[in-house]
């Protein structure tokens, strides 16, 4: 599998399915990218509450105790849609519901199949880098989240958004949960 990502330099992980990058101006980053990513095999609705305009994600394509993955296909009807594209800090959106995705995973193993209430998701902004101006209508959008802290019901996840091999853009959010 080859993975052309601009900007970024490759770093050997020794992992077949870990991979990490080095943005030129940042500090290296790792990703769980899995290798066919056009296999969904997790429906998002199990795991986020966003419903409707507010639901972004469309697939889940990977996850794990650290990271997920998900697909997701811009429409019209994403918040931030304005004179023919979508403002670039949906970004900010779709890392969190992709950290949503990998907490709710984790409280699904931890549960084991119980049925557990959950609690809401407190979501802030740490840090935000756009590298597009807008985002195009009916692209095909991979989101990668990757948990870099946590400790009880805070957590620190930094993730990504592209299309193709193209970044649009990399957040960092620290999350709190309100169980």
């Amino acid at each position: 599998m080859f993975i052309i990502i601009e900007n970024f330099e490759f770093i050997t992980r020794g992992s077949t399915s870990q991979y990490s990058f080095k943005h030129k101006s940042h500090e290296p980053k790792c990703y769980h990218i899995r290798q066919d990513m056009n296999q969904a095999f997790f429906p998002v609705e199990d795991y986020i509450a966003h419903r409707g305009r507010m639901k972004l994600l469309d697939a889940v394509v990977d996850v794990d105790a650290q990271n997920a993955v998900v697909r997701s296909v811009t429409t019209e009807a994403w918040p931030l849609f304005e004179g023919g594209a979508i403002r670039p800090i949906v970004i900010v959106e779709l890392v969190a519901q992709t950290a949503g995705i990998n907490i709710r995973w984790e409280e699904m193993q931890e549960s084991r199949g119980r049925e557990k209430e959950g609690g809401g998701l407190l979501v802030g902004i740490k840090e935000a880098v756009f590298y597009v101006p807008r985002i195009r209508v009916d692209a095909t959008v991979i989101t990668s989240a990757r948990k870099q802290y946590a400790h009880m019901n805070y957590a620190e996840y930094h993730g990504f958004s592209k299309i193709g091999g193209d970044i649009l853009g990399e957040a960092t959010i620290q999350v709190l949960r309100t169980d």
